[in-house]
């Protein structure tokens, strides 16, 4: 213990400057926000946008950040001034989320977090003197969404071990590289110089550079404005937009003036992000001649907040793009005093359908009593579109009073609505939703049903676990009882295992898919689910051994990657093709060489797909497989997938450039 002690205490020093652990630096405790609705990122924007903290998630995949990480403000929080640490944690207890506060307190970590034992593993291993271990160590730690294994992580991704350094870049990339560098701050910089100065793909190092801050950072982003390729220089604007302060503004300043419409487009919008949109700027953006660009400047109209800027919205009001008058009537929801309000009302009742929708977006930013009366006549709009916006206002809003007024969207005649009423109740709080989804799992269109358990699963408890029983058992749709069984494992807690090995050996293919993919859904790793996992390979069904496959990229861990080893000799091309992109996913430094005999696979798709997948690990090991293949290959599809990857990945490599021109004479 004391060595664990010793470990975790050397790199929190290394990180925070300090030795007690994450809880250490103080939160702005004084800093004040008013929040408008249940977005939890609109107010972590606000807050920062006062001076107060910059928000930030470590987890580890995309796809838990897109699917799980659903921030809202409170009910008990919505539309009133909250303190700044007392906003953020509470958003973070939503979602079962520690937070560290890091730099000063001037940024919020959000991270679930890990067992001591496995974070004392990853450091130990990080500091060993044998380089597979120190690069098997580098690979955990991807798949360990804990702030203290940042700083030797980040010192590895720059280490002159070649396949320690590529291992500790890949597990950056699945922590989220912005939030790594945004805790490492100066001591993220080598690594970003490094990723610049390679062939690859920059573009999250540009965003990194935002969340880095400072005069090195802001340097480095300056130069890259003037960059030729224009994904890059937008990138910089953004990062700029990401990064703040007055010297960053500037610099964003100045691309207004830029003859590239997208850096125009991308400056309105940091400029509106930052609340720091100049009125003759404005006005002047919507005389632009690109739409994209009047698009941004409506949206942007909504952060000057002041009364004055009600003018300009009324012009932008006039576009004759539907988007721009969109973006322009919901920007009405966050400009201050009764005018906005009272202009809001009148826009509800417009011609245009396109207008009243935007009208209706607004109120979600409004709250009170007159929104919750605007919406009500909203729900009874001739427009679906117009019902589904006011349906979603609704959750935005929550509340007792909003439920009862949303019942009529879970009732309306469009099933795109009573869709958009089921989404919006997971925002709506209090006990009344969990009655509204009770409703909606008896709905008659499949789709409404299949949802509704979606959120069920979200709110969880013994009330819902009861509901998502009876309907699993009840449940005649697949598609519906597929998605009721995922959510039951989600709040099954003991039972869990039970629901799973019983689908596991039905005879219904659909139940023993379902029993793979929810693992996927619990982040399962334990010997109990990867044997759930093994026994999923061996199904006769290729479509249940496609998605272990894919879970297994999901889960991770050690055992994992030796199962999808199995995936890649699997009968079905189908299912090689999904182990060749998970195990690329993966990331593990034996991924090369085992990807690179499948460069060899009979079947010209699976020869593909790898070409393809392989340019993402990058690395010269990588480049002289293709070159390679590129020599022997005859199929014409699969020439032009490495010949893509080589392109795109090594482009400018002498190496690579004489093959592909020997390729054109052949």
């Amino acid at each position: 213990m004391k060595r664990l002690v010793s470990l975790v205490s050397v790199a929190l020093i290394t990180l925070f400057g300090v030795g007690s652990g994450c809880a250490a630096e103080p939160g702005p405790d004084a800093m004040k926000v008013t929040t408008r609705g249940g977005n939890g990122w609109e107010s972590f924007i606000a807050l920062a946008r006062q001076g107060g903290p910059k928000v930030k998630i470590l987890c580890e995949s995309q796809e838990r950040r897109n699917t799980q990480l659903r921030l809202q403000v409170p009910i008990n929080m919505r539309f009133q001034p909250v303190e700044g640490r007392e906003l953020v944690e509470a958003v973070a207890a939503g979602q079962g989320l520690k937070v560290a506060w890091v730099r000063e307190g001037g940024l919020a970590v959000f991270y679930r977090g890990a067992p001591d034992a496995k974070v004392e593993r990853v450091l130990a291993g990080l500091k060993s003197g044998n380089p597979a271990e120190r690069a098997q160590a580098a690979w955990i730690a991807g798949w360990t969404p804990d702030v203290r294994v940042v700083p030797p992580l980040l010192a590895a991704a720059t280490d002159p071990d070649a396949d320690l350094s590529w291992q500790a870049v890949r597990s950056i990339e699945r922590l989220n590289f912005e939030t790594v560098a945004a805790i490492g701050g100066e001591q993220a910089l080598p690594l970003i110089d490094k990723i610049l100065a390679g062939r690859g793909y920059k573009q999250e190092a540009i965003t990194a550079l935002g969340s880095v801050g400072g005069d090195q950072a802001l340097a480095r982003l300056e130069k890259l404005l003037s960059d030729q390729k224009s994904e890059i220089s937008v990138e910089a604007l953004r990062a700029l937009g990401t990064m703040g302060g007055q010297k960053a503004r500037v610099l964003i300043k100045k691309a207004l003036s830029s003859k590239d419409y997208d850096m125009r487009a991308a400056a309105f919008k940091e400029l509106g992000r930052a609340g720091e949109g100049d009125l003759a700027d404005l006005e002047k953006g919507l005389t632009d001649k690109s739409f994209w660009v009047r698009e941004a400047v409506a949206s942007a109209l909504g952060e000057v907040r002041d009364e004055k800027v009600l003018p300009l919205i009324e012009k932008a009001l006039g576009d004759e793009m539907a988007e721009v008058r969109f973006n322009a009537a919901s920007a009405l929801g966050r400009v201050d005093g009764a005018k906005a309000l009272a202009r809001i009302e009148s826009a509800l009742a417009d011609k245009d359908p396109k207008i009243r929708e935007g009208a209706a977006a607004a109120l979600e930013h409004v709250g009170g009593k007159q929104a919750l009366v605007l919406l009500d006549k909203a729900l009874a709009d001739k427009e679906i579109d117009v019902r589904k916006r006011a349906a979603h206002a609704l959750g935005c809003v929550g509340g007792p009073e909003a439920l009862a007024i949303l019942k009529k969207a879970l009732a309306d005649p469009a099933d795109r609505v009573r869709w958009e009423g089921i989404s919006a109740l997971e925002y709506a709080g209090t006990e009344q939703a969990l009655e509204l989804l009770e409703t909606a799992l008896g709905d008659p269109d499949s789709e409404v049903r299949r949802m509704a358990a979606g959120e069920m699963g979200v709110i969880g408890g013994a009330k819902v676990q009861a509901l998502l029983e009876k309907a699993y058992a009840t449940e005649q749709e697949a598609n519906v009882r597929y998605r009721i069984g995922l959510n039951l494992v989600l709040v099954a807690g003991e039972k869990e295992f039970l629901i799973l090995e019983k689908a596991q050996a039905s005879e219904n293919v659909m139940e023993r898919s379902f029993a793979v993919m929810a693992l996927a859904c619990e982040m399962q790793q334990g010997e109990r689910a990867l044997a759930l996992l093994e026994k999923g390979l061996a199904d006769p069904e290729s479509k249940v051994r496609d998605k272990a496959v894919f879970v297994l990229s999901v889960v991770g861990g050690e055992r994992a990657l030796t199962l999808l080893e199995k995936g890649l000799a699997d009968g079905s091309p189908e299912v090689r093709e999904s182990a060749v992109t998970a195990l690329a996913t993966v990331g593990d430094v034996k991924a090369p060489d085992l990807l690179e005999k499948m460069l060899a696979d009979p079947v010209p798709s699976v020869r593909g797909i790898t070409a393809r997948k392989m340019g993402f690990l990058e690395g010269e090991k990588v480049r002289n497989a293709l070159l390679k293949r590129l020599a022997e290959e005859q199929d014409k599809k699969v020439l032009s997938a490495i010949s893509e990857t080589l392109n795109v990945h090594y482009s400018g490599d002498p190496v690579v450039e004489k093959a592909l021109n020997e390729l054109k004479k052949r």
